[in-house]
C-alpha cells in the first residue's frame, strides 16, 4: 500500500514499526525438476517449473510455479496459470503486486485470481470472477531483498551491494525473468500478445517495466513478447501529483472523514506541498523529491492504521498494517508445511510467509525512488508507441485517491492531452449475476488513454468488487472500455 509506505517512514512512530512482523530467513526453491540456480551468472538464465494441480489453489486450470534466476543471484517465485479458454492464443497477462512489500499470493488468494482463500486459512476454492477467463496470467511478486527475505517466496542474494534498491533495480530483474519465462520455460508463448497490470506500488512497477520494454536504450534484455497495454490499479500516476491530492478524499467530498481542526492542518500544508512537488517534478533529483515528501507529511499524518482504515474509507481496520481481513489466512496457508511442499520447497528449505514486509517497504522508501516522477515515462508511450494505457481506481480508497490520479492524467504532455483534459466522466455499467444492469462507476479518457473509477471500491479493487473489475479487464484486454455491457 503505497500511503502506508508513506505514512510508515514520515509519520507512523517507530517503535510501532519495530513491532511489524517480517520475514528473517529465505531459502533456495528446490522443486524435484530443479535445474540449480546459481550465484554469479554473466547471463542468467536458470529456472525451476513444477506443475500444480488443484490442491494447492482451486484454479480450473493448468498451473505452474517456480523461481528464476535474475540479477546478481537473486530469484524471482512466479504462479502461472493458463487460460481457462483458448490457451494456445489466450494473451499473456503479469499481475505485478504492490506494497511495496507485498506477496504475490496475497492478491492471488483475495483478489482477480483464479483461487480465492477460505476464512481460515485452510482450504482454497475456485473464483468465478478469475482474470483467466480471458487471458493467461502470470502472478509475479513485487521484487526481493536479502537479509530481510525478500518478498514472498523468493529469494535475495545475502550481499548487500547486490540487494534490489530502485525502480530500475526491480525492472532489470523483471526483463530477466520475462525473458528466461517465454524463452526458456514456456517458449510456446514467445511472441504472444503482452499486457502489464500492477496494483499500487504496483503500478509504480508496471509503467517502468513498460517503459523498459519499450524503449531498447534502457538496456538489459528484450523479452519476445509483444507489448499491447498497461494497466495502473490503485496506484499514483505520479506522486507529485498524488500527495496534495490526500486533502480532495479526506476533507475535500460531501462527507468529510477528519474533523474540522485536522482539515484546517491538512489545508494549511498543501500549498508548500505542491510547491515542492514542481520542483520535484522539474529537476527529478533525489534531494528535491525528498524535500517534497517532508513537505507533504503533514498531509498523510491523521489517516494511519490501526486507528484508521487505508484501504477501506467507510470500513474498520481489520489489523496493522494492511488492514486486509483476509490476510491472517492467507499467511496460515501459505505457511501450512504441506502447501509449501507441493509448491516444490524441500523439507529442510521452507520459508517464513509474510504476506506484507514492511522491512522491504521502509528500506525501498529509503532509497528514494518511491518518491520520482514517473510521468516521462507514460508520456514516452503515448508519444512513441501504439502502448493502450488504462488507470483504475476506487472512489472510497483513501491510500492513492483518485483525484491524484486524474491530475497525473491530465498533465501528461503527449498530442491527446487537450481532448483528455477536455473529456467529461461519464458512467459505466456492467450485467449482474441477476441479469439487471449495475453502474460500475465512471470512465473517461481519449484514444489510447483511460481511467475508469469504481463506485463502491476502495483500494483493493478486486477484493470488494471482482465482478465489475472483471468486466472491465475483460473490456479492456479484448480492446476498449465500454460504457455498459
Amino acid at each position: 500500500m503505497l500511503s502506508l509506505l508513506l505514512r510508515t517512514l514520515l509519520a507512523v512512530p517507530q517503535q510501532r514499526i519495530s513491532n511489524v512482523q517480517h520475514a528473517t530467513t529465505q531459502s533456495i526453491l528446490t522443486p524435484h525438476d530443479a535445474t540449480g540456480l546459481g550465484e554469479n551468472n554473466a547471463v542468467p538464465n536458470r529456472f525451476t517449473k513444477v506443475e500444480q494441480d488443484d490442491s494447492v489453489c482451486a484454479a480450473g486450470s493448468r498451473q505452474w510455479t517456480g523461481k528464476i534466476e535474475v540479477t546478481h543471484g537473486n530469484e524471482l517465485f512466479y504462479w502461472y496459470f493458463e487460460s481457462q479458454q483458448f490457451a494456445e492464443r489466450a494473451p499473456l497477462l503479469i499481475w505485478l503486486t504492490g506494497g511495496p512489500g507485498e506477496a504475490c499470493t496475497v492478491p492471488l488468494l483475495n483478489g482477480g485470481g483464479p483461487c480465492t482463500i477460505n476464512d481460515d486459512g485452510t482450504a482454497t476454492v475456485n473464483s468465478p470472477h478469475s482474470w483467466t477467463n480471458f487471458s493467461l496470467l502470470i502472478l509475479n511478486p513485487l521484487f526481493l531483498l536479502s537479509e530481510i527475505a525478500g518478498v514472498g517466496f523468493s529469494k535475495s542474494n545475502s550481499k548487500p551491494v547486490h540487494r534490489p534498491k530502485t525502480i530500475d533495480d526491480v525492472t532489470l530483474d523483471l526483463k530477466y525473468f520475462l525473458s528466461t519465462f517465454v524463452s526458456e520455460a514456456f517458449p510456446e508463448l514467445r511472441g504472444r500478445g503482452f499486457h502489464i497490470s500492477g496494483e499500487s506500488y504496483g503500478g509504480i512497477q508496471a509503467i517502468s517495466l513498460a517503459y523498459a520494454l519499450a524503449n531498447p536504450e534502457t538496456g538489459g534484455p528484450q523479452p519476445d513478447l509483444s507489448l499491447e497495454s498497461l494497466v495502473a490499479s490503485s496506484s499514483f500516476a505520479d506522486i507529485s501529483y498524488s500527495a496534495p491530492a490526500y486533502y480532495d478524499v479526506l476533507c475535500g467530498r460531501d462527507h468529510q472523514y477528519l474533523n474540522r481542526t485536522e482539515c484546517a492542518i491538512m489545508a494549511a500544508a498543501v500549498p508548500t506541498c505542491e510547491t515542492a512537488a514542481v520542483s520535484c517534478r522539474q529537476t527529478t533529483g533525489d534531494e528535491h523529491c525528498w524535500a517534497m515528501a517532508a513537505a507533504c507529511a503533514p498531509i498523510l499524518q491523521f489517516w494511519v492504521p490501526p486507528e484508521k482504515n487505508i484501504v477501506h474509507l467507510e470500513k474498520p481496520c481489520a489489523g496493522f498494517p494492511t488492514c486486509d481481513p483476509r490476510m491472517k489466512a492467507i499467511e496460515t496457508y501459505m505457511n501450512n508445511t504441506e502447501i509449501q511442499k507441493k509448491l516444490g520447497f524441500a523439507k529442510n528449505h521452507l520459508v517464513p510467509f509474510v504476506g506484507m514486509d514492511m522491512e522491504v517497504n521502509i528500506y525501498m522508501a529509503m532509497h528514494g525512488s518511491v518518491w520520482l516522477p514517473t510521468s516521462s515515462k507514460y508520456e514516452y508511450l503515448l508519444k512513441n508507441t501504439s502502448v493502450r494505457i488504462l488507470g483504475r481506481g476506487g472512489y472510497l480508497d483513501p491510500d492513492t485517491p483518485i483525484e491524484g490520479a486524474i491530475r497525473g492524467f491530465e498533465a501528461f504532455h503527449w498530442w491527446g492531452q487537450a481532448q483528455f483534459r477536455a473529456s467529461r466522466p461519464e458512467p459505466w455499467y456492467y450485467r449482474g449475476t441477476d441479469g439487471d444492469m449495475v453502474r460500475g462507476g465512471w470512465r473517461r479518457g481519449y484514444s489510447r488513454l483511460w481511467f475508469v473509477s469504481f463506485d463502491q471500491t476502495g483500494h483493493l479493487i478486486d477484493r470488494d468488487e471482482p465482478e465489475s473489475s472483471l468486466h472491465i479487464m475483460k473490456q479492456w484486454i479484448q480492446g476498449g472500455v465500454p460504457v455498459q455491457a
